[in-house]
């Protein structure tokens, strides 16, 4: 069984993010690779239970789509999405921006690390 996250896109958006389905392990605050469009785009994970909220039964379920992938190793602190959360309610700011407009370059277009040896 599928099950259903919403996910704050670094997009302006009304509400605090998009839904889409899952499957396995997924926790509040990882970060994860999702389809927005014609194009891919970064999202912080904001909820995983949302199978019996308004915004899942007023969609159909053939536009909701699925997350492609959880960047490994990158997971925000409960304490900082809070503060995110209070930034994006106070400066009337998509929340999805807030986020990937905090965090460091390296975690918003991650790639491995060259290892030389010397």
């Amino acid at each position: 069984m599928m099950n259903v996250a919403r996910i704050a896109v670094n997009y302006p958006l009304k509400n605090s993010g998009l839904l889409y389905f899952y499957e396995g392990e997924l926790l509040r605050g990882q970060v994860v690779e999702v389809p927005l469009g014609k194009r891919k785009s970064l999202g912080c994970v904001i909820s995983t239970d949302e199978s019996q909220s308004k915004d899942f039964k007023d969609t159909p379920q053939e536009k909701i789509k699925s997350i492609i992938q959880i960047i490994p190793d990158s997971r925000l602190e409960e304490s900082e999405l809070q503060l995110f959360e209070w930034m994006a309610s106070y400066y009337h700011y998509s929340l999805g921006q807030v986020i990937f407009d905090c965090l460091p370059n390296f975690l918003k277009r991650p790639r491995a690390l060259d290892k030389t040896i010397g």
